[in-house]
């Protein structure tokens, strides 16, 4: 059995549970826009995308394709599917729709693999003949990886919306480098280590992404440096907003992995974390069912501490649901490849 990396499921059981929290501010609070809510969008999804990145396998075959196919898209089309029936929602949404009702992320996580395994092909072709540690190897790897997200972007406007959200092109755009940089972070790690932590310390790099942080957030939330809205915004402020988002994510993921890193939680805390953290797959797909109905935030709740304790506290309430429902589930094999593909 592989012995696990304490941090890691602390921050997957931080991801889904922020997560959660983001999605009571959307769905249940229509869209309520605070303090709270923007720091959790802030890093929420791309700490989930940086986390499977860094898990990826470095030589992805049609074999483990096909495993991904099946833990991914399985639960998208079943429990996406009983999802729209509970809701008593048009199903097409659930294909045509960018945030495909809420499942965006299980196929986007797949169509992101597969470009994922073409770009280590030709990675890996580079690689035999400059060496795989050479900077130029790096170099060429965030090269095509910008590729991919342009490419992306290209088809978005070829096909158009409905059609181009099918195969999730509209999520790659601004997803893939987040996925991308959690694996040149692991398979990368000498390069890093030699020429950004060795030369310039930890203390200084903490420093630095919190001052790239704080800028890239404040342009980010109250300069309208947002906008996702392809149709209407100018090319030239889509490329700036996307720079802005993406060093937004990274700074806050940064800071996220050096700090737990070196937390130290106390054994039944850490038990929880543990659970949450490698069940985040289930929670995720389950956690739509449970949110609370829409309603609006009173005074009392608007704003400051009390906000984002209704938060954390509804949002603890949907994880202890989804957790039994997860063991009720895997009682039954059979359930458990419909429910979460394993």
């Amino acid at each position: 059995m592989k012995q696990r990396i304490l941090y890691i499921d602390n921050l997957r059981a931080l991801a889904i549970f922020s997560m959660i929290v983001g999605h009571i501010y959307v769905f249940t609070w229509s869209e309520h826009s605070s303090f709270w809510s923007n720091l959790i969008q802030s890093f929420n999804m791309p700490l989930f995308l940086l986390i499977s990145g860094m898990f990826i396998r470095k030589t992805v075959t049609l074999s483990y394709l096909k495993k991904r196919a099946v833990l991914l898209l399985i639960p998208f089309l079943t429990v996406g599917s009983l999802y729209m029936f509970v809701r008593n929602a048009p199903y097409d949404l659930l294909f045509t729709e960018s945030f495909h009702q809420g499942y965006w992320f299980l196929p986007t996580l797949f169509m992101m693999t597969v470009f994922f395994m073409l770009q280590r092909k030709i990675v890996n072709f580079i690689g035999k003949r400059c060496g795989e540690t050479h900077v130029i190897l790096l170099i060429i790897d965030a090269f095509i990886t910008c590729c991919v997200s342009v490419f992306s972007l290209m088809m978005f406007y070829l096909l158009g919306a409905g059609l181009s959200d099918i195969f999730c092109f509209r999520r790659i755009v601004f997803n893939y480098p987040y996925f991308w940089l959690g694996f040149a972070i692991v398979n990368y790690k000498p390069l890093i280590q030699h020429y950004l932590w060795k030369r310039n310390g930890v203390n200084k790099i903490y420093c630095g992404l919190f001052a790239v942080f704080a800028i890239s957030y404040y342009l980010r939330w109250y300069c309208g440096f947002d906008t996702h809205d392809y149709a209407s915004t100018g090319k030239i402020m889509l490329i700036i907003s996307s720079i802005v988002v993406f060093l937004c994510g990274v700074s806050a993921c940064g800071i996220l992995l050096v700090l737990f890193k070196g937390l130290k939680l106390s054994k039944n805390i850490q038990n929880a974390c543990s659970y949450v953290g490698t069940h985040t797959l289930e929670l995720y797909v389950l956690q739509y069912f449970f949110l609370p109905k829409s309603y609006s935030l009173s005074e009392i709740f608007m704003g400051g501490v009390n906000e984002i304790a209704l938060a954390l506290l509804q949002a603890a309430l949907v994880v202890v649901c989804c957790i039994v429902v997860i063991k009720i589930i895997k009682r039954n094999s059979f359930l458990s490849l419909l429910f979460f593909g394993k």
